[in-house]
C-alpha cells in the first residue's frame, strides 16, 4: 500500500476488522486452553499484519485468598523385570515394492484419428520415438501410441509449409499419412486453390 489513502482501503480494512472481530467473539466462547490462545494469537497476528490496532479487551484484577493443601501419597510397586536386548538378524528377505496405480500399469491406448495431426505440448509430457511408432507418455500417466502406417513425422517448419497451425516452440508434430499425401499432392498439382 502507499503512503496515501484510499476509499476502497479504508472500507477494506474496516471489513476485515468486522470479520476478525467475529472471529474474535466465536473464539472468546471457546473453553480456556491452548486451542483458544491460539486462535486469539492468530486473529491477533493478522491484525497486525494488515495494520489494524490490536485492541485489548478490559482485564480486571481479582485477588482472592484461597486455602491450599497438598497431600501425597506415594506407592511403591516391585520393578517391572528387565525386558531382553533385542537382537537384530540380517536375512536374505527383501521388502516388497510399493504397489504402481493402475493407470502406468494399464496399456497404450491407440491414437484416434479424428484429428488430423497431433502437436504435443512441452512439459505436459514426452514422445518416444521406436521403430512401430511413436509413443506419448503423459504426465497424468496416460499413454497414446501412433503406428508408422497411420501417422507421418514432420519437421515444424514442413508442416507449417503444407498450411498447418503449429505453435513456435514445437520441434515436430505427427500427421495422418492420408492427409499429409492429399495436402502434399494439391501442393505439386497446379490446383491453386487454398490448402484445406
Amino acid at each position: 500500500m502507499k503512503h496515501t489513502i484510499r476509499g476502497s482501503d479504508v472500507f477494506v480494512k474496516e471489513d476485515l476488522r468486522a470479520i476478525i472481530d467475529s472471529l474474535d467473539i466465536a473464539a472468546r466462547h471457546q473453553p480456556s486452553g491452548c486451542w483458544r490462545d491460539g486462535w486469539l494469537a492468530a486473529t491477533n497476528a493478522v491484525r497486525t499484519a494488515i495494520g489494524i490496532d490490536v485492541e485489548q479487551p478490559e482485564i480486571i484484577t481479582v485477588h482472592e485468598i484461597t486455602e491450599y493443601r497438598h497431600e501425597r501419597i506415594e506407592q511403591r510397586r516391585p520393578a517391572p523385570p528387565a525386558a531382553p536386548d533385542h537382537r537384530f538378524a540380517i536375512r536374505g528377505e527383501r521388502e516388497e515394492w510399493p504397489a504402481v496405480p493402475d493407470r502406468y500399469q494399464a496399456g497404450p491406448e491407440l491414437a484416434l484419428t479424428d484429428c488430423g495431426y497431433y502437436d504435443f505440448v512441452p512439459g505436459s509430457g514426452e514422445v518416444r520415438r521406436m521403430e512401430a511408432g511413436w509413443m506419448w507418455l503423459g504426465n497424468d500417466g496416460g499413454k497414446t501410441f501412433f503406428p508408422v502406417q497411420q501417422w507421418v513425422e514432420l519437421s515444424a517448419p514442413e508442416a507449417r509449409s503444407l498450411g498447418f497451425l503449429v505453435a513456435e516452440n514445437r520441434r515436430f508434430v505427427l500427421v495422418l499419412r492420408s492427409l499429409f499425401d492429399e495436402r502434399r499432392r494439391q501442393l505439386t498439382s497446379n490446383d491453386r486453390r487454398l490448402l484445406r
